[in-house]
């Protein structure tokens, strides 16, 4: 985990994988599983927000806030994109660079100023912060088919469809990472 002084919170390095346990149903009953935060896991991905939930209290964490992800991912000094503040298609899975999500670690270049890595592109990733009610959550950072513009620190799924995706949703494209204060 990377401490963000600015938000006295600790932020999963890379995106949650599958330590053990299984998924269970949609809205979180019977999800056994716990995360793992490693380099060269596989994201879990088709996780609803209630899985991801309970997946990170089952690992002794949290799901992230949205402040606390985005400030992970923009650093200081505000940066568009975890490595930068221009788009560089090389540098994180995104933009149809692959056709699915690809090994947590696999662009180098994909660090944010942190040292947290694919937070652009890869997986859009499940936060605990409100969008617009109570029955749906922010959700961050782009997919690997995102396209410039929405593989942001600040891209919200919710936002790049024009409505708020159900916590129930579950996506070949949508993962998330830990948080613990």
């Amino acid at each position: 985990m990377i401490y963000v002084q600015s938000q006295a919170a600790c932020v999963d390095r890379f995106e949650a994988s599958l330590k053990s346990g299984d998924l269970g149903g949609a809205d979180g009953a019977g999800t056994t599983a716990v995360a793992a935060s490693v380099a060269g896991g596989t994201p879990i991905a088709m996780v609803t927000y209630h899985q991801a939930k309970k997946i990170c209290a089952n690992s002794g964490k949290r799901l992230c806030k949205a402040t606390e992800w985005q400030q992970a991912c923009m650093g200081a000094v505000n940066v568009a994109y975890p490595y930068g503040g221009t788009y560089d298609a090389a540098a994180c899975n995104t933009n149809g660079s692959t056709s699915a999500p690809a090994m947590a670690g696999s662009y180098p270049r994909c660090v944010s100023p942190h040292g947290l890595v694919d937070q652009s592109g890869n997986v859009w990733e499940w936060t605990d912060t409100q969008f617009s009610a109570a029955t749906d959550r922010k959700i961050l950072g782009g997919g690997y088919g995102s396209t410039p513009e929405n593989s942001t620190c600040t891209s919200d799924l919710n936002t790049v469809n024009g409505a708020a995706l159900p916590l129930e949703e579950a996506r070949d494209s949508l993962g998330f990472r830990c948080c613990l204060t």
